[in-house]
């Protein structure tokens, strides 16, 4: 039988998860005011705020515009590590509710462990997609549209963006569009790091898929890219 101790360390790790996913829910929500106010300058994340010789644009807010670049920056920065700290939570819970099962099941005790441990070893290898070198990777996707209001659009993708790796999917080893559909699926509400190519700028997003008031989970059009 679980002791009193296992059963308080599992509603921990179980309040400790809701709180964090409650904060990520907030985060994506300020992010995506940040970008709306940013849209409504006129500019996104990568456009310059020059002109052809080098002189500010008198058209823009520059200072505004330079101020919640920045604000998105420190906002996509901030929403990873809780989607990390999220990920750890949601392991332990995990864990701790495998463990606490195989107590109570006298001759189940090892398989039940075993299995938690290739569980734990699956969600591991699914956070692991941070882009080490995006210099050398190769456009693989061509996002063609992106719904306002969508996922896509909360995390900053943009029509016209070449997709250089979507979590562990990239121009080596893509197949079909089956694999990024399956990819989603299984990091819904989780976060996938996206490398971009956006009019010669490699550009990092951070994209949580989840249900929305529109079609699918991630609410863009994506191709396989014309070779």
């Amino acid at each position: 039988m679980p002791s009193v101790s296992d059963a308080d360390q599992l509603d921990r790790n179980r309040s400790v998860a809701k709180d964090l996913l409650q904060r990520k829910d907030e985060m994506e929500a300020e992010l995506k005011g940040l970008h709306e106010a940013l849209r409504a300058h006129g500019v996104g994340m990568s456009e310059s705020l020059v002109d052809n010789e080098g002189f500010p644009r008198v058209d823009l807010e520059i200072h505004q515009i330079r101020i919640l670049r920045n604000a998105i920056a420190r906002s996509t920065t901030d929403i990873k590590q809780i989607m990390s700290d999220l990920e750890k939570a949601i392991h332990d819970l995990h864990s701790e509710a495998k463990i606490t099962s195989a107590i109570n099941t006298q001759d189940g005790a090892g398989r039940t462990l075993r299995a938690t441990a290739d569980n734990n070893t699956h969600i591991t290898s699914q956070t692991e997609v941070t882009v080490s070198d995006m210099s050398a990777l190769e456009p693989f996707l061509s996002v063609t549209s992106v719904a306002e209001s969508s996922p896509a659009d909360a995390a900053g993708l943009m029509k016209g963006d070449e997709i250089l790796k979507m979590g562990s999917a990239n121009a080596q080893n893509f197949r079909s569009l089956q694999d990024i559909s399956d990819l989603i699926n299984n990091r819904e509400n989780r976060g996938v790091d996206i490398a971009v190519l956006r009019n010669d700028e490699r550009l990092q997003l951070y994209l949580t898929p989840k249900k929305w008031s529109g079609r699918g989970l991630l609410g863009c059009h994506i191709v396989p890219k014309s070779l």
